[in-house]
């Protein structure tokens, strides 16, 4: 399937909807990146707020200090675990997990293009990441959240819901094993990111990441920088349905093995996260994961 990721930045303006947006373009020679960005400040008028100029530029090159210029009024960052909504029209809206760790006023989304015409299961593609795809410098789009059933606290401290209409149950976890697939790394990297960016978070990550081949590994230099300068408190470890002669990790689906060998062990201060596919989850991870003894109460799939 022939995919594009894109990156998109919003600004949060809590508890109302995110509303105005300008929509800016970026290149690199791997993807087109989407920046969309707006300057919402506190007002009772939630579709009053008219967007910014901000000249286009690379992907991740403002500092947080610059972020922080940007942002007017009472403007907050996002939350760690949760989750943002992008609505197109009154019966088309999807949910991205936001990305931004510490810059107030901005959330980064990571969202993966599925086009028409390319997968024969889906002719229509990705009706949202296309729209997404095809905005144009000042298109405007609306946003709400951030939403979800888990939300970091920090220092290992987590809230989650067991459904919507639930009170959120309070996890301490010092170890947080994580198993994504494919697209499903943006929660995990949201809170990887938080997490070494607290020198006074001490908690542990463990990530186990699945995907089909080595190209669809999506921002996996960014994954292993942060291993590389964390390496006291990521570790980071991949599996490929087809990998290469090379490949030094390890392929096929996720196993109990590859749980045990790469993931916490079962425990009170052990948590661990899932987001991927579908059947990953119901039929390879939550059965590996009951299997090894991992607890219900210790486990959360997005």
């Amino acid at each position: 399937m022939r995919e594009r990721s894109s990156t998109v930045h919003s600004e949060t303006h809590p508890p109302l909807a995110i509303n105005s947006a300008q929509f800016l373009a970026a290149t690199d020679s791997a993807m087109r990146s989407a920046i969309l960005t707006s300057d919402l400040a506190a007002s009772s008028q939630p579709n009053s707020h008219s967007p910014s100029c901000i000249p286009e530029r690379p992907l991740g090159d403002a500092s947080d200090r610059q972020r922080e210029e940007r942002a007017s009024g009472e403007l907050l960052a996002a939350v760690p675990g949760t989750i943002c909504e992008a609505i197109s029209g009154p019966a088309s809206s999807s949910a991205f997990s936001t990305q931004t760790h510490i810059s107030k006023g901005y959330v980064d989304l990571i969202i993966k293009v599925y086009y028409k015409n390319v997968n024969p299961k889906f002719p229509e593609g990705g009706k949202m990441s296309q729209y997404l795809d095809n905005m144009k410098i000042g298109d405007v789009i609306d946003f709400r959240g951030p939403n979800g059933l888990l939300v970091y606290k920090g220092s290992g401290t987590f809230l989650i819901k067991p459904d919507k209409k639930s009170e959120a149950q309070k996890k301490f976890a010092k170890h947080l094993g994580m198993i994504a697939g494919g697209t499903g790394i943006t929660p995990m990297l949201q809170l990887i990111r938080h997490i070494t960016s607290d020198p006074n978070d001490s908690t542990k990550c463990y990530l186990l990441f699945a995907n089909q081949t080595e190209k669809d590994i999506l921002l996996r230099a960014e994954l292993e920088d942060i291993a590389k300068r964390h390496p006291e408190q990521v570790a980071l470890w991949y599996t490929l349905d087809r990998p290469p002669q090379d490949w030094k990790y390890s392929s096929g689906f996720v196993t109990a093995d590859m749980i045990k060998t790469h993931l916490p062990p079962p425990g009170s201060e052990t948590l661990i996260l899932m987001c991927g596919p579908p059947p990953m989850i119901q039929f390879a991870c939550q059965p590996n994961l009951d299997k090894l003894g991992y607890p219900k109460s210790s486990t959360f799939s997005y």
